[in-house]
Parts: structure tokens; C-alpha cells; sequence
């Protein structure tokens, strides 16, 4: 550890703050009405957030860094993956006050999901094999799929709803006693190549617009 700066700096912390910048890049497109933009950084914080965690398990940690990547990987998904997706639907037009208890309880249950999730981490007889409820990043899959389909393709009058819709149901998801097994490191890389794919089709699609 370096003894002028605090903090580690592992190549998997340098992951997952990679993902916590491509979080802070997507709200500031959000906030500059680029939406498709902040979508795709919506969905590299996830990507990235997929390969931390396998870079910290192929080396010896000790048990102050596990800790401090623990905590620096929950600080970066609220951001990233409770606080990204409700900016971004705050500048897509879901800005009535009517909204903004909806964005709240979807955050909350991010936080609650987050906190759990450590907890768990830290008790030796938990499966961890198996997610209590599905994991927060969920909606780096979920949000680009409605998203696409609702306010691309068919551009329905009544998207806004829709999309308000599915923020709120994934957040009950995010606290629900329900076991989701982990993905292995096979479906990883599918749904890593998956959102690259839809990354650059997104990007073509703003281009051609």
C-alpha cells in the first residue's frame, strides 16, 4: 500500500472505479439530454463491474484490501446502478412531481440491497453460489432492453410509464426473498459481448439518426 495516499490500488479497484467514471460520464451526458449515451455508460459500469470481482480472486488479498474492495465496490454500484438510471430517466422526460417518489423508493432498495449483500458476504455458512434477490446490476441488462424497445423501436406515447414501470418492479426485485444463481464466468463474457454489441448499435444508431 502506498503510505503517502490512502486507499488501495489493485488492478481490480482500478476496474471498478473505471466502472464509478463511466457512471459520472453517463450523468453528465444524461444532463446534457444525450440519453443513448448515458445508456451505453450505463451499461460499461456493468461490464465493468462483471470483471472486478474475478481480477480480486486471482491474487492474495489481505484481509484490509478484500475489505476496502468490498466497500469501494458498493459505493461505485449505488452510484452507477441506484443513482445513473433514475438521473437518466429524470432527463428523458420523467421529471413531474409525481416521479420522484418512485426514484427515491428505487434507490432505497438498491441501498437496502447493497448493504445485505455485504452482510451475507460476511457470514461464513451463506451459499455463495446463489443472490437473495437479483443483483443491482440488473438493470445494466434490464434498462437497455426497454429502453430499445420502448422508446426506440415502437416509440409508444405511453413509454415514460412503461420505463417508470420497470424501475419500480426491479427495485421490489432488488429486496424480495428470492434466490438467483450467480452468473458464471461463461455467462459473463456472453453478456459482456452482448453489451458491447449493444454499445456500438446504439452508437450507429445515433450516428444515422
Amino acid at each position: 500500500m502506498n503510505k503517502k495516499i490512502i486507499g488501495f490500488y489493485r488492478s481490480c479497484d482500478f476496474v471498478t472505479m473505471m466502472s464509478t467514471v463511466s457512471a459520472v460520464i453517463g450523468m453528465i451526458f444524461a444532463f446534457n439530454h444525450q440519453i443513448t449515451a448515458a445508456v451505453s455508460c450505463l451499461i460499461l459500469s456493468g461490464i465493468c463491474d462483471a470483471f472486478d470481482g474475478v481480477l480480486a480472486r486471482r491474487r492474495e488479498n489481505t484481509k484490509d484490501e478484500t475489505t476496502y474492495g468490498e466497500e469501494l465496490d458498493s459505493l461505485s454500484d449505488i452510484m452507477a446502478f441506484g443513482v445513473l438510471p433514475v438521473i437518466i430517466m429524470l432527463c428523458d422526460g420523467l421529471n413531474e412531481a409525481w416521479c420522484y417518489p418512485f426514484f427515491v423508493f428505487y434507490v432505497l432498495c438498491g441501498l437496502i440491497r447493497l448493504a445485505y449483500f455485504n452482510m451475507l458476504a460476511q457470514k461464513k455458512d451463506t451459499d455463495k453460489s446463489m443472490f437473495i434477490g437479483i443483483p443491482i446490476t440488473s438493470i445494466t441488462i434490464i434498462y437497455p432492453v426497454f429502453y430499445i424497445i420502448f422508446k426506440i423501436i415502437f416509440k409508444m406515447w405511453f413509454s415514460n410509464y412503461i420505463m417508470m414501470g420497470m424501475l419500480v418492479l426491479t427495485g421490489i426485485l432488488y429486496v424480495v426473498r428470492i434466490k438467483v444463481k450467480k452468473p458464471d464466468s461463461i455467462m459473463k463474457t456472453v453478456l459482456t459481448i452482448l453489451g458491447i454489441v449493444v454499445i456500438i448499435a446504439l452508437g450507429i444508431w445515433k450516428f444515422v439518426k
